[in-house]
């Protein structure tokens, strides 16, 4: 450890891994390290150092609680470092390097300022004395500020840009010093205030605290938190899942939905606004297309052995005075040119520089790369470009008419090897993001009028306003599978999620996400227009022995997209459970239920099913609160649907009785039958025999009764008439009612019994021919034809081909069908 702190205290940049020998995130990052170091080795050292050894000095300085951990010792932090807390991956590594080493933009121009500032949500400017010595004061605190910023979030960060003209700071009111404004696109900026004591932590924490990000691009922690939940709790939000590739100059879908957020929230139609959308959209084409035109010079090997230079006439020249010899008697000129590089692999497509020269950007060459005192050339790339060179000859004005300029030869005859090496190092770059393996897409550049005058605004005229959140999809495709999207058919997809609602809408998968597209679908929502999505999950195709033995057992696996057709059957008693994977009463309960489908197996009109309420999405209607959940959809009469009691326990002859209760009556004698053996078979018949004799005495004795009562209400009525013709009745109106009523009573009860004897004594004759355990068709028929009669006059019936055979069929089989599973 003091070695590495040597060597960190002598060093501008060490990026440190601490490890553990046997974690296997640090053996999977070690892979990934080396890859960022065989890149920036020049630039950065990589020191990998193992802190798990308790007696060591790391251990007993740094109480890491996993591993492993990356810290970067930049120049103005060398004690406590910034801690990377991305992806363990080498092109992360490399993007938060390059950023980090590079964390300020030098801006000299206006229009370099307002193209800085339109191109982020929030930008923080600053202006610093740079005639001091050996720094400005604050200086070294705001680039280590800024640093801190990038550690906090490396994939979206707040750029810090350095007002380098004096000029530029007059003009926006910086003269003082340490004068910091955090710009925030349409919303107010705000300065740093001069009383507080300026130092790196207290400005990076203020800087984050109000920055403001219109698109939030979200990176899950990987561990439970309340990230995702923080922001779309309280509004719906837009999730945008799209690939994150972070050594691309421009994430073009992302650019794209910034646009458009910026359309909806500027209500007040700004200049500003406009301007920056339409850089931003010319910044996002001219990226894809340099992007294409490296993938094509990379895949050409020719590249490597020789690239050829233009030998024609520059694009533009300009002649400019140098410095403060343009005051004196001696002036000294410099003509710059810009000349175009032509690789072999571009089909042609050569793009021209734009003559953007002037003396701010050149500044640092004249004043260090030309000797003014003798006539000299130097050739210079400006912002890492390979595509274009500029050429820069200088001369003294003396009268003389030489001129030392030479344009007959070519400018870059002398740097082919320095040409080769830059564009094998850009090759080598894309090859570490993954550049060179994936096929680029055809950007879909239409005409976005007439989105653009729906959207402009739409914020200030609607109340449902949206969150827009952009996730990536190559590192959290399971959360999108959640949402219910399917990768298999596009590369990116679009949710909005209404939490409070508990809807989700999903873009069209069919079609590729484009401006317009993703205009339509956030005017949709705010009008009303859209389609609640409906999760399915895709059922492996592999036959497995779980799978197997659902299909022996009778259990149908039911999904959102197969619901209407399994569950709504109308010819079909379904009993459905709903389950979930983390659900562990559901677990419990797994055998009960597989035992219940092998004992209704025999049912041809019943079917045990079960849904994965966790990956599915069901109609309101049909959606349940608790887990596990049974549901029993009868036939016929789907919407007279019953649920398991909550109070009652699920156990197996508990969840037979309640199919008995609701199943079809033919299913139900036909399950009875063919659990029953020859004995129990013997004594159903001897039980529907004593049923018939039962019958038969209680029919004698209701008609003896009903005859009986049939002379009294004659009498009565004699008794009425005899009172109406001036005698004395011994009967009133009252008990001729209730005699009336008694006898109406009696016929039906006696209609019921026959009936029930009529079953009954159908019931003995089709077990006294049962020789099997299954009813032949005619028999089960004619019972079934007389049971549902029955069914509209009593249910006493229901006694012989429900209860008694239940009990039974409990009494002998339950202990034995348990033994068999």
């Amino acid at each position: 450890m003091e070695a590495v702190a040597e060597k960190v205290a002598h060093t501008d940049f060490v990026f440190t891994m601490f490890y553990a020998p046997w974690d296997a995130d640090s053996m999977h990052a070690r892979l990934e390290f080396f890859k960022t170091a065989t890149y920036l080795q020049h630039e950065v050292m990589f020191v990998a150092v193992n802190c798990w050894w308790q007696h060591g000095s790391c251990s007993q300085r740094n109480k890491f609680m996993s591993f492993p951990v990356f810290v970067l010792y930049p120049t103005w932090d060398k004690k406590t470092g910034l801690e990377y807390k991305g992806p363990c991956q080498a092109d992360y590594f490399l993007s938060f390097l390059e950023k980090a080493m590079r964390p300020l933009t030098r801006l000299h121009t206006m229009p370099e300022l307002l193209h800085f500032v339109g191109q982020q949500d929030s930008t923080v400017v600053g202006y610093f004395d740079f005639n001091t010595s050996p720094q400005p004061p604050g200086y070294a605190s705001f680039t280590l500020a800024a640093m801190r910023v990038l550690a906090t979030n490396s994939v979206q960060q707040v750029r810090f840009g350095v007002v380098t003209s004096q000029q530029l700071s007059e003009d926006m009111k910086m003269s003082s010093l340490r004068k910091i404004f955090l710009f925030r696109m349409l919303n107010q900026t705000l300065i740093w205030p001069s009383n507080q004591v300026f130092t790196s932590m207290t400005f990076a924490r203020w800087v984050v605290h109000y920055s403001l990000q219109h698109v939030h691009w979200l990176v899950p922690s990987g561990v439970k938190s309340q990230k995702l939940f923080s922001l779309i709790d309280r509004k719906a939000a837009l999730i945008l899942f799209t690939p994150y590739r972070p050594l691309d100059e421009v994430q073009e879908l992302f650019t794209i939905l910034r646009e458009i957020v910026l359309e909806v929230k500027d209500c007040h139609q700004s200049r500003q606004v406009a301007d920056a959308l339409a850089a931003m959209e010319a910044e996002r084409k001219a990226a894809g297309m340099r992007l294409r035109r490296l993938q094509q010079a990379c895949s050409n090997k020719q590249n490597f052995e020789a690239p050829k230079a233009t030998n024609d006439k520059p694009n533009c020249c300009k002649s400019i005075l140098v410095g403060e010899a343009a005051s004196k008697a001696r002036n000294s000129t410099c003509d710059v040119c810009e000349h175009s590089l032509t690789y072999r692999g571009y089909r042609g497509n050569t793009r021209k520089c734009q003559c953007l020269v002037n003396a701010h950007q050149l500044g640092d060459a004249l004043r260090t790369g030309v000797s003014l005192n003798t006539c000299s050339c130097l050739q210079v790339t400006p912002f890492y470009d390979g595509d274009c060179t500029i050429s820069l000859c200088c001369r003294n004005c003396t009268g003389s008419s030489e001129s030392a300029t030479a344009f007959n030869k070519s400018p870059h005859s002398g740097d082919a090897e320095l040409l080769r090496a830059r564009l094998r190092r850009q090759c080598k770059r894309l090859r570490l993001g993954g550049h060179l393996r994936r096929e680029e897409a055809s950007c879909e550049y239409s005409s976005f009028a007439p989105e653009a005058e729906k959207l402009r605004g739409l914020q200030c005229r609607t109340n449902r306003t949206l969150q827009f959140i952009v996730i990536d999809k190559l590192r959290y495709s399971r959360m999108a599978a959640m949402l219910g999207v399917n990768f298999s058919a596009s590369e990116s997809a679009a949710v909005v999620v209404d939490v409070q609602n508990e809807v989700q809408y999903l873009l069209d998968q069919s079609l590729p996400i484009t401006k317009r597209s993703l205009a339509a679908f956030i005017f949709n929502f705010t009008e009303g227009q859209l389609t609640r999505h409906l999760r399915s999950a895709v059922l492996s195709s592999e036959g497995g022995q779980s799978k197997q033995l659902v299909h022996d057992l009778s259990i149908t696996e039911v999904t959102t997209d197969t619901f209407q057709a399994i569950v709504m059957d109308n010819d079909m008693d379904v009993l459905l459970l709903y389950y979930t994977p983390w659900c562990g009463f559901c677990s419990r309960i797994a055998h009960v239920y597989l035992a219940l489908s092998r004992y209704f197996r025999s049912a041809k009109s019943f079917k045990c099913a079960r849904i994965n309420a966790h990956a599915n999405d069901l109609p309101w209607q049909f959606t349940v609160d608790r887990f596990p959940s049974l549901i029993f959809f009868p036939a016929k009469r789907k919407e007279d649907s019953e649920v398991f009691p909550t109070t009652a326990q699920p156990t197996l002859p508990n969840l037979i009785r309640f199919v008995f209760e609701n199943m079809q009556l033919k299913d139900k004698l036909q399950v009875a039958l063919s659990a029953c053996s020859a004995p129990c078979v013997a004594r159903n018949r001897e039980l529907a025999l004593r049923r018939l004799r039962s019958l038969h005495g209680d029919l004698t004795t209701l008609r003896s009764r009903m005859s009986r009562v049939h002379r009294r209400v004659t009498a009565a009525r004699d008794d009425i008439v005899r009172g109406s013709r001036g005698s004395v009745a011994a009967t009133d109106d009252a008990y001729l009612n209730f005699l009336v009523d008694y006898y109406v009573r009696l016929r039906r009860r006696i209609r019921g019994k026959k009936l029930q004897w009529r079953a009954a004594k159908t019931f003995h004759r089709i077990m006294r021919e049962t020789k099997s355990s299954y009813l032949k068709a005619s028999a089960l028929d004619e019972f079934l034809r007389l049971s549902e009669v029955y069914r509209f006059h009593g249910n006493e019936s229901e006694e012989i081909t429900s209860s008694s055979l239940k009990e039974r069929f409990l009494e002998e089989n339950v202990r034995s069908e348990r033994d068999e599973l």
